[in-house]
């Protein structure tokens, strides 16, 4: 159960900004300046805000020292920025050492590529400034810097990136003229950095959909790509989908299932033949459908492949132009059930917690029991006021008799008790006569399943509206308040 945390925070004055002024300036305008600055005439700031745009103008690289002063009165703010801009001598001069800093997966060779710049060649501001641009227009960077300094007769660049996170997985859904090693390498040609992940923003998922639309429009074919991004999990995940062209089921094989399986498991597939391919429908209906058929046998280790696509034989007229698709499976054995040892439990003991978990010793070890019975577990530990309890299983598989154990870790947390019933939203009557309903007292151990349970009568017994339920817990006091808003 999330806790619902309840503040209020001090908000920061605000001004209306009636003027900005910029001291110091000799090459760059302060027009300029003031759209780096971030900051527009007319708008409500705080002094939080300008210290933000005073440090936006340093981090631009055109100044050695950014400082500022403000004057204020009956509501309004002047600032005025001082600067000193960073001056390279007059005209061109030789570019010697190209120094970069916070490069991890993005090598070296290949910022000094992007940039454009090489030693030895003259440079001035402009065209750092440039090379600057041409390294956040790569889609590499969440955010850059730079600076210069003249040592003797040479100029010194120091680029300061920060990358992108290379987090988010890149699936590539219906592609079946390319193996996935055969898009990476592709797509590496031109962005080195990739690695089958991409920055869950910038410029690279884009600079992916060039490539692979010219892949495409190379086989001839009239489609182009589709990119869209998943959350979800911990960093979501980039789905590249070719659009426009034909890509019929034909049939579909599965190859390592059993001859009393593979009936089951095509049945199940059977609404994906006929449609159009796609690796992500296929790769759900392992997961909804295919897995748990295994499962619920004890084949607990049961796995699925990557579905392999070839195009279907020319004398499959009722699909022509169509693909086949091979589904491998690992079925491995089915385990029966030995035991569960129970850590860190002192609430309720191990004898009570196996008849919750309700598996008995030489059953299947039927996977959806299982999981059901840790469901059971969990909601048994929040009834009891536990709300903060966690529950970490870990099989452990006996090869040699074909039996799985589990080792079950509990870390309970602390135990809550009710604190006040809140009921807004109708008459005081009928809130006095919810409050004379509510079984759970102030002090009573908190179930927290109680409030929804409450709730639910209310709508079986026609309740006009469905009222919203909101425990707010209090770590200190280690009480739950409870919220029902009509």
């Amino acid at each position: 159960m999330a806790p619902v945390v309840l503040g209020q925070a001090t908000a920061p004055q605000q001004f209306r900004l009636n003027k900005i002024e910029v001291e110091g300036l000799r090459t760059v305008s302060k027009e300029k300046v003031i759209e780096a600055c971030g900051l527009k005439i007319g708008q409500d700031v705080d002094l939080g805000a300008i210290k933000t745009a005073a440090n936006r103008l340093h981090d631009s690289g055109w100044f050695t020292q950014v400082t500022y002063r403000y004057n204020f009165s009956e509501g309004q703010i002047d600032v005025t920025f001082e600067v000193e801009e960073k001056v390279l001598s007059a005209g061109p001069a030789k570019l010697g050492e190209i120094e970069f800093l916070g490069l991890h997966q993005v090598q070296r060779d290949l910022a000094l590529k992007e940039s454009g710049l090489q030693p030895g060649q003259l440079v001035d501001r402009d065209a750092i400034e440039a090379a600057s641009k041409r390294l956040a227009a790569t889609g590499y960077f969440l955010r850059g810097t730079f600076q210069y300094q003249q040592l003797n007769e040479r100029i010194k660049v120091t680029f300061e990136m920060t990358e992108h996170r290379w987090e988010s997985p890149c699936v590539f859904d219906n592609f079946v003229w390319f193996t996935d090693q055969e898009l990476v390498e592709i797509i590496r040609r031109d962005v080195p950095p990739f690695n089958g992940s991409a920055p869950e923003t910038g410029g690279v998922p884009e600079r992916i959909t060039k490539i692979l639309n010219g892949l495409i429009q190379q086989r001839g074919l009239a489609g182009q790509v589709s990119h869209s991004f998943l959350s979800g999990g911990q960093n979501g995940q980039h789905v590249f989908s070719v659009i426009g062209v034909p890509l019929t089921v034909c049939s579909v094989e599965l190859t390592g299932a059993s001859v009393t399986a593979a009936p089951q498991l095509l049945k199940a597939l059977k609404p994906l033949i006929d449609g159009q391919y796609s690796r992500s429908r296929f790769t759900v209906s392992v997961e909804t459908d295919l897995l748990p058929y295994y499962r619920q046998r004890g084949f607990l280790r049961a796995a699925f492949g990557s579905p392999q696509v070839k195009p279907a034989e020319g004398s499959d007229k009722k699909c022509k132009n169509g693909f086949m698709v091979n589904l491998p499976v690992t079925e491995g054995s089915p385990y029966v059930w030995d035991k569960a040892e129970w850590t860190g439990n002192q609430a309720l003991t191990a004898a009570a917690l196996d008849g919750i978990l309700a598996m008995k010793t030489g059953a299947v070890a039927d996977g959806r029991k299982i999981n059901n019975g840790l469901y059971a577990t969990r909601y048994a530990y929040t009834k009891q006021g536990f709300i903060e309890s966690e529950l970490v299983a870990t099989p452990n598989f006996d090869d040699a008799n074909l039996r799985v154990s589990y080792r079950i870790a509990v870390k309970e947390g602390r135990q809550y008790r009710m604190g006040r019933l809140l009921i807004t939203g109708m008459p005081e009557k009928e809130i006095g006569k919810l409050q004379e309903r509510w079984k759970m007292k102030p002090g009573d151990v908190f179930d927290a399943t109680y409030p929804n349970d409450f709730v639910g009568k209310l709508i079986q017994e026609g309740a006009k509206k469905a009222p919203s339920v909101t425990p707010v817990p209090d770590r200190a006091k280690l009480t739950v308040d409870v919220a029902i808003t009509f």
